[in-house]
Parts: C-alpha cells; sequence; structure tokens
C-alpha cells in the first residue's frame, strides 16, 4: 500500500510537472513565431512604406530637409527644400524651388532668373523674372510689342503678356491654379555671387531679392 501510495504520488506531480513543460515549451514556440513575424513584417512595410514617404519612415529615418515627389513611373523626384515652402492666403503650399524650375522653361526666362513670390495675405503670387535683350526682343515682338530693350520691359502690356506666358508654362506642366502667377515684373538685372543674390551654388537668397526688390514687391501685392 505504501508503494502504491508513493507511486501516485509521483505520477501526480510528474504529470503536473509534464504539463507545465510542455506548456512552456509552447508559450516559448509561441513567442518565438511572434517575435519572428513581427519584426519582419515591419522591415517589410518599412521598405514597402518608404517610397511613398510614410509616418514611420519619416519618424525612422535621418531628416534631409528635402521636398520630394513620387513619379509615375514610381521613382523618387526631389523637388525642393521644406524651408522653400510658402503658405498663400488659403493655407495652400507652394514649393518655390520646385516651382521656379518650371518657370525657368520659359522663353522668356534666364537660368536661376526666376523668383516666385509669395504673399500669406494674398491668394495669388508673383513672380520677378530675368531677361536678356534676344529673349525679351523676340518676345515683344511676337506679341507686338514695340520699343527699345531694356525700357518696353516696364510698359504694363509687357508685363501683361509675359504674366500669362509663364501662367501657360506652368499650367502645361500640370501646375495647379495657385502655382500659377497673376504678375509678373521682367527685369534686366543680373543676379550672381559676386552681387550677393546667389550663392555660390547659384540658389537665390530669397531674403536679399526681398531686400533689393522691396518697393517691387509691395508694388505686385497691392490688389
Amino acid at each position: 500500500l505504501l508503494l502504491c501510495d508513493s507511486f501516485l504520488i509521483y505520477l501526480y506531480y510528474f504529470s503536473y510537472s509534464f504539463l507545465f513543460y510542455v506548456l512552456g515549451v509552447f508559450l516559448l514556440f509561441l513567442f518565438c513565431v511572434f517575435f519572428f513575424f513581427f519584426f519582419k513584417q515591419k522591415t517589410a512595410y518599412e521598405m514597402l512604406r518608404s517610397l511613398v514617404g510614410s509616418e514611420m519612415c519619416i519618424r525612422d529615418r535621418f531628416h534631409t530637409g528635402d521636398v520630394g515627389m513620387i513619379t509615375k513611373e514610381g521613382n523618387l523626384r526631389i523637388v525642393g527644400r521644406v524651408k522653400a515652402l510658402a503658405k498663400n492666403a488659403f493655407g495652400e503650399y507652394v514649393a518655390l524651388d520646385a516651382l521656379e524650375s518650371v518657370y525657368v522653361l520659359n522663353e522668356l526666362c534666364m537660368p536661376n532668373g526666376v523668383c516666385v513670390l509669395v504673399d500669406g495675405q494674398k491668394a495669388y503670387i508673383a513672380a520677378l523674372v530675368l531677361t536678356d535683350e534676344v529673349k525679351a526682343t523676340k518676345f515683344a515682338k511676337a506679341n507686338g510689342i514695340s520699343g527699345e530693350y531694356p525700357d518696353f520691359l516696364k510698359n504694363p502690356v509687357f508685363q501683361t503678356k509675359a504674366a500669362e506666358s509663364l501662367a501657360a508654362t506652368a499650367k502645361l506642366h500640370g501646375k495647379k491654379p495657385f502655382e500659377c502667377v497673376k504678375y509678373v515684373r521682367v527685369l534686366s538685372d543680373e543676379w550672381t555671387p559676386e552681387n550677393e543674390i546667389l550663392t555660390a551654388a547659384m540658389k537665390l537668397k530669397r531674403r536679399a531679392v526681398d531686400l533689393k526688390y522691396k518697393d517691387t514687391i509691395e508694388e505686385l501685392f497691392k490688389e
């Protein structure tokens, strides 16, 4: 009887020990499976969403300050800098660098010769445009504007036609209505690093432009 009791007690404890052992192995297996799939899916998710700039990618990656867009082919294209964004009166953000890279394609404009202007109190945008005698004279003749260069640049008709031409260029490249300039001032000036309007990398110093053309800019936004 004593032997039988001892055997039953041993069997009882052995059963519980084995049960806990099996349960422990099972829980460990579940933990390993969860750990593996969780991190595997997270990595794949991040790699996929990195193409479209998800919050996870923005949070977990180095901030370069660049503004990008995904092309129809699925490629990432850098179109400007975050600091080169300006908000109009309707709260719409204008990517200045990206927009200037479109306007500079206009027949009237010189390379690095467009400065898009945004007033937070106005719904429209304007621009300062650099041109040369050849481009301006050709444009004037095409639009029936007479006069001598650079005098005809101040002609209101010339300025209106220039604004219409730049707006047409923006529309041609798929820009939205608020990204189309309403007023333009075409100038015969030069912007260079030497006169401190451009940086050594040929980027606009917008603060320098604001100071140099303060009166002109105020005139453009009088409406």
